[in-house]
């Protein structure tokens, strides 16, 4: 049968957890450019849960800088070199430019990314994986 051999870490994750009772105190954090990009800033304005769409997307900022800062020699970015896009379907997704478009790249690394919110909480997942690093081999034994 055969066995799954992974040659090397394939996997980082990232979680983030925001209060949005919190979140909406932070008046200033809420409309800083240095964190969001008007993209960003420009669609939650136009949800009806705009400071829970907001605090998502500062989620999965915060999860993909958790989950990539592990890794050695990433460069130095900034919060809008990361930003949240949504598909046609409103599948959100990062898309990176500067740096750390290129680190990403240039490895090979992919980021897949779920964002969710209550009337409470928003939180984020970021998984960032290696692609092309899983070799399959017959074992027996």
């Amino acid at each position: 049968m055969p066995t799954l051999r992974l040659l090397q870490p394939t996997m980082l994750i990232g979680y983030d957890m925001q209060s949005l009772r919190e979140f909406k105190r932070k008046t200033a954090l809420k409309r800083s450019l240095s964190i969001f990009t008007r993209q960003e800033l420009n669609f939650c304005e136009c949800r009806g849960s705009a400071a829970a769409s907001l605090a998502g997307i500062f989620c999965a900022k915060e999860a993909f800088i958790k989950a990539i800062s592990s890794v050695h020699s990433t460069p130095a970015f900034m919060f809008t070199d990361i930003e949240v896009q949504h598909e046609p379907d409103g599948r959100p997704y990062l898309a990176m430019r500067s740096a750390i478009s290129v680190y990403m790249s240039d490895r090979s690394l992919a980021v897949d990314l779920s964002i969710t919110h209550t009337a409470d909480i928003a939180g984020a997942m970021v998984i960032v994986s290696k692609q092309g690093n899983v070799q399959w081999t017959n074992h027996t034994g």
